[in-house]
Protein backbone atom coordinates (compact mmCIF):
# COMPACT_ATOMS: atom_id res chain seq x y z
CA UNK A 1 0.00 0.00 0.00
CA UNK A 2 1.09 3.55 -0.74
CA UNK A 3 4.25 2.95 -2.77
CA UNK A 4 5.13 4.92 -5.87
CA UNK A 5 6.54 1.92 -7.69
CA UNK A 6 3.04 0.64 -8.45
CA UNK A 7 3.47 2.99 -11.46
CA UNK A 8 6.63 1.15 -12.54
CA UNK A 9 5.93 -2.57 -12.04
CA UNK A 10 7.57 -4.08 -15.15
CA UNK A 11 9.02 -2.71 -18.40
CA UNK A 12 5.74 -3.57 -20.15
CA UNK A 13 3.55 -2.16 -17.36
CA UNK A 14 5.25 1.07 -16.49
CA UNK A 15 3.60 4.47 -16.47
CA UNK A 16 7.07 5.92 -15.90
CA UNK A 17 8.50 4.23 -19.00
CA UNK A 18 5.54 5.36 -21.10
CA UNK A 19 5.83 8.99 -19.98
CA UNK A 20 9.59 8.99 -20.52
CA UNK A 21 9.03 7.62 -24.05
CA UNK A 22 6.68 10.57 -24.66
CA UNK A 23 9.41 13.06 -23.73
CA UNK A 24 8.46 13.82 -20.13
CA UNK A 25 11.09 14.22 -17.45
CA UNK A 26 9.96 12.48 -14.24
CA UNK A 27 10.66 12.98 -10.57
CA UNK A 28 9.04 10.79 -7.90
CA UNK A 29 8.74 11.21 -4.16
CA UNK A 30 9.15 8.00 -2.20
CA UNK A 31 8.12 8.31 1.43
CA UNK A 32 9.70 6.09 4.03
CA UNK A 33 7.37 4.11 6.24
CA UNK A 34 6.67 6.20 9.34
CA UNK A 35 7.41 4.83 12.76
CA UNK A 36 6.03 5.69 16.17
CA UNK A 37 8.55 8.54 16.38
CA UNK A 38 6.71 10.19 13.47
CA UNK A 39 3.34 10.25 15.26
CA UNK A 40 3.32 14.04 15.25
CA UNK A 41 3.47 14.21 11.43
CA UNK A 42 0.36 15.59 9.82
CA UNK A 43 -0.56 16.48 6.26
CA UNK A 44 1.11 19.86 6.74
CA UNK A 45 4.48 18.14 7.24
CA UNK A 46 4.05 16.21 4.00
CA UNK A 47 2.94 19.35 2.14
CA UNK A 48 6.06 21.20 3.37
CA UNK A 49 8.25 18.37 2.06
CA UNK A 50 6.47 18.31 -1.30
CA UNK A 51 7.06 22.05 -1.63
CA UNK A 52 10.78 21.39 -1.05
CA UNK A 53 10.63 18.72 -3.78
CA UNK A 54 8.93 21.18 -6.14
CA UNK A 55 11.66 23.73 -5.41
CA UNK A 56 14.36 21.13 -6.14
CA UNK A 57 12.63 19.88 -9.30
CA UNK A 58 12.26 23.38 -10.73
CA UNK A 59 15.88 24.20 -9.88
CA UNK A 60 17.11 21.02 -11.62
CA UNK A 61 14.93 21.47 -14.70
CA UNK A 62 15.29 25.25 -14.84
CA UNK A 63 11.53 25.49 -15.43
CA UNK A 64 9.01 27.88 -13.88
CA UNK A 65 6.24 25.31 -13.40
CA UNK A 66 5.47 21.60 -13.43
CA UNK A 67 2.66 19.06 -13.53
CA UNK A 68 1.88 16.79 -10.58
CA UNK A 69 0.16 13.46 -10.17
CA UNK A 70 -0.94 11.77 -6.97
CA UNK A 71 -2.58 8.43 -6.39
CA UNK A 72 -4.52 7.05 -3.45
CA UNK A 73 -3.49 8.89 -0.27
CA UNK A 74 -0.90 10.75 -2.36
CA UNK A 75 -3.85 12.34 -4.13
CA UNK A 76 -5.30 13.47 -0.82
CA UNK A 77 -1.95 15.01 0.10
CA UNK A 78 -1.75 16.56 -3.36
CA UNK A 79 -5.20 18.14 -2.90
CA UNK A 80 -3.97 19.73 0.33
CA UNK A 81 -0.81 20.93 -1.44
CA UNK A 82 -2.80 22.52 -4.26
CA UNK A 83 -5.15 24.21 -1.80
CA UNK A 84 -2.20 25.62 0.11
CA UNK A 85 -0.48 26.84 -3.06
CA UNK A 86 -3.71 28.45 -4.29
CA UNK A 87 -4.12 30.29 -0.99
CA UNK A 88 -0.55 31.58 -1.35
CA UNK A 89 -1.18 32.53 -5.01
CA UNK A 90 1.68 30.17 -5.97
CA UNK A 91 1.19 29.18 -9.62
CA UNK A 92 4.09 26.78 -10.07
CA UNK A 93 1.77 23.79 -10.68
CA UNK A 94 0.39 23.71 -14.26
CA UNK A 95 -1.85 20.68 -13.98
CA UNK A 96 -2.70 17.93 -11.53
CA UNK A 97 -3.82 14.36 -12.08
CA UNK A 98 -5.58 12.37 -9.35
CA UNK A 99 -5.64 8.56 -9.56
CA UNK A 100 -7.72 6.22 -7.37
CA UNK A 101 -8.21 9.04 -4.92
CA UNK A 102 -11.29 9.53 -2.77
CA UNK A 103 -11.51 13.11 -1.57
CA UNK A 104 -15.02 13.14 -0.12
CA UNK A 105 -16.13 9.65 0.94
CA UNK A 106 -19.62 9.26 2.36
CA UNK A 107 -21.42 6.13 3.54
CA UNK A 108 -23.94 6.39 0.70
CA UNK A 109 -21.20 6.52 -1.98
CA UNK A 110 -20.74 2.81 -2.55
CA UNK A 111 -17.90 0.48 -1.61
CA UNK A 112 -15.48 3.01 -0.13
CA UNK A 113 -18.23 4.86 1.68
CA UNK A 114 -19.43 1.60 3.22
CA UNK A 115 -16.29 1.59 5.38
CA UNK A 116 -16.77 5.18 6.55
CA UNK A 117 -18.82 5.36 9.71
CA UNK A 118 -18.49 7.10 13.05
CA UNK A 119 -17.56 3.70 14.54
CA UNK A 120 -14.81 2.95 11.97
CA UNK A 121 -13.37 6.46 12.29
CA UNK A 122 -13.33 6.14 16.10
CA UNK A 123 -11.58 2.75 15.80
CA UNK A 124 -8.97 4.13 13.38
CA UNK A 125 -8.25 7.07 15.69
CA UNK A 126 -7.92 4.74 18.70
CA UNK A 127 -5.49 2.45 16.83
CA UNK A 128 -3.49 5.45 15.67
CA UNK A 129 -3.33 6.94 19.16
CA UNK A 130 -2.30 3.60 20.69
CA UNK A 131 0.44 2.86 18.12
CA UNK A 132 1.41 6.42 17.26
CA UNK A 133 0.63 5.73 13.58
CA UNK A 134 -2.02 4.08 11.44
CA UNK A 135 -0.16 1.36 9.55
CA UNK A 136 -0.88 -0.11 6.14
CA UNK A 137 -1.86 -3.31 7.95
CA UNK A 138 -4.41 -1.32 9.95
CA UNK A 139 -5.80 0.13 6.73
CA UNK A 140 -6.28 -3.31 5.19
CA UNK A 141 -7.57 -5.04 8.33
CA UNK A 142 -11.22 -5.97 8.16
CA UNK A 143 -13.55 -3.85 10.21
CA UNK A 144 -15.79 -5.67 12.69
CA UNK A 145 -18.64 -7.23 10.76
CA UNK A 146 -17.03 -6.70 7.35
CA UNK A 147 -15.44 -9.13 4.93
CA UNK A 148 -11.63 -8.94 4.62
CA UNK A 149 -10.44 -6.35 2.14
CA UNK A 150 -7.23 -5.58 0.34
CA UNK A 151 -5.86 -2.18 -0.50
CA UNK A 152 -3.18 -0.89 -2.82
CA UNK A 153 -2.03 2.45 -4.08
CA UNK A 154 0.70 5.02 -3.83
CA UNK A 155 1.58 8.10 -1.92
CA UNK A 156 3.70 9.33 -4.78
CA UNK A 157 3.51 12.85 -5.97
CA UNK A 158 5.10 12.37 -9.32
CA UNK A 159 6.03 15.50 -11.18
CA UNK A 160 6.83 15.91 -14.85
Amino acid sequence: INKYYVLDLTPDRSMFRYLLSQGYQLFAISWRNPGKEHASWGLEAYVREIIKAIDATLAITKQKSLNVSGACSGGITQAMLLSYLAAKKDTRVNAATFMVCVLDARPEDGEVGAFISPRSIKLAKARSKQKGILTGQDLTAPSPGCAPTTSSGTIASTTT
